[in-house]
C-alpha cells in the first residue's frame, strides 16, 4: 500500500474497522489480516455489536470511541470504506488523537465528496471501476446469449492509493533520511537525480546512500525508480494523458525510459499496464500481447 510501506517501520501495529455481518466487509479483513499477520504483524479488529439497536450511531459511537483509544499507537487503520474512513478521523479529532501522526486512517472506494471535505482529507483505495463494469458487461452478454450462461463473482483488484493528508507521513526516525524522503515524493516530477537527493542532506553520500540500504532496502536511485513509477501508475488513470505525456511529466526525455524502468518494476510495459486497468490480463493474453 503505498506510502504505508514507510509509516510501517514505526508502526505498533494494524487496525481494521468495518461491518460485522457483510461478507465484502469480511473479505476484506481476512485479505488484510492474512497479509499482515505473515509479517508479524498484529491486527486490532474492531468487533460492531451484532444486535441492530446497538448500531444506532449515538451507540455505537462511543463503542467505536473506547475501540480507539484502547489501541497501541502509531497505528495504521484500514477502513471498510470512506465514510467509515470519516467516522474514524471525527472520532479521533473529538478525543485529541492526532491524524496520521498517531492514527493513520487509510479509506476504500475514494469517494471524493467524502474524502476530500472531512478532515483532514482521507487517503483512500481507489477501485478499478473501468474494469469492473466491462467484466459485468460481458457476463450479462454471455447470460443474454447462451442458456447455460452461469452469474459468478465478479473479482477485480485495486488500481491504486490515492494519499491525503490521513496518511501523508513519513514515520522514519533518520532525520536525514526523512529529509531525503521527503525530497525525493515532492520533487519526483521533475528529472532528480542522486546527487539532488544528497544534496538535500548533512551526510555523504557514502552514509545516506548506507541508510537507505539499511531502513529501506535499496539505494536513493532505486527509490527515485520506485516512487517515480508508482506515480506514473497513478497519472496512467488518466485516459486523457497518453503514455508520452506521462513520461514527459515525469522527467523523461522519451518513452523509451519510462518504459525501460516500468517493466522493470512492474514486469509489465506502461501501455499493457493501462490496457489491463481497463480490460483486464484476460484481454491482453486473448490479444497476445
Amino acid at each position: 500500500m503505498a506510502r504505508w510501506e514507510l509509516i510501517i517501520f514505526l508502526i505498533e501495529g494494524f487496525g481494521y474497522c468495518g461491518f460485522a455481518d457483510e461478507f465484502w466487509s469480511l473479505g476484506r479483513l481476512k485479505g488484510f489480516s492474512d497479509s499482515l499477520i505473515k509479517k508479524g504483524f498484529k491486527v486490532y479488529s474492531y468487533k460492531q455489536p451484532t444486535r441492530k439497536k446497538l448500531r444506532a450511531w449515538e451507540i455505537e459511537k462511543e463503542l467505536l470511541r473506547k475501540w480507539l483509544v484502547s489501541l497501541p499507537k502509531p497505528i495504521g487503520i484500514l477502513a471498510v470504506n470512506d465514510v467509515r474512513a470519516q467516522e474514524v478521523i471525527d472520532i479521533c479529532t473529538a478525543e485529541g488523537i492526532s491524524v496520521p501522526e498517531k492514527v493513520a486512517v487509510l479509506g476504500i472506494g475514494n469517494d471524493k465528496f467524502v474524502c476530500e471535505l472531512t478532515r483532514p482529507p482521507i487517503s483512500s483505495i481507489e477501485r478499478n471501476s473501468t474494469l469492473c463494469g466491462f467484466r459485468a458487461a460481458a457476463m450479462l452478454d454471455r447470460l443474454m446469449s447462451s442458456k447455460c450462461g452461469k452469474v459468478k463473482n465478479i473479482i477485480v483488484s485495486p488500481t491504486h492509493v490515492v494519499t491525503r493528508q490521513s496518511t501523508d507521513i513519513l514515520a522514519v526516525s533518520d532525520l536525514e533520511l526523512h529529509k531525503a524522503l521527503n525530497f525525493i515524493r515532492e520533487k519526483i516530477t521533475d528529472h532528480i537525480t542522486v546527487d539532488d537527493v544528497v544534496g538535500q542532506t548533512l551526510c555523504s553520500r557514502r552514509i545516506i546512500e548506507q541508510r537507505f540500504k539499511k531502513t529501506l532496502g535499496r539505494s536513493i536511485n532505486n527509490e527515485i525508480i520506485r516512487v517515480r513509477i508508482e506515480k506514473a501508475c497513478h497519472l496512467l488513470t488518466n485516459p486523457n494523458l497518453s503514455v508520452s505525456e506521462v513520461a514527459r511529466s515525469l522527467g523523461y526525455r522519451e518513452v523509451s525510459g519510462l518504459t525501460r524502468d516500468f517493466k522493470r518494476e512492474k514486469n509489465i510495459s506502461p501501455k499493457n499496464y493501462r490496457k489491463e486497468l481497463i480490460f483486464g490480463s484476460q484481454y491482453l493474453q486473448y490479444n497476445g500481447d
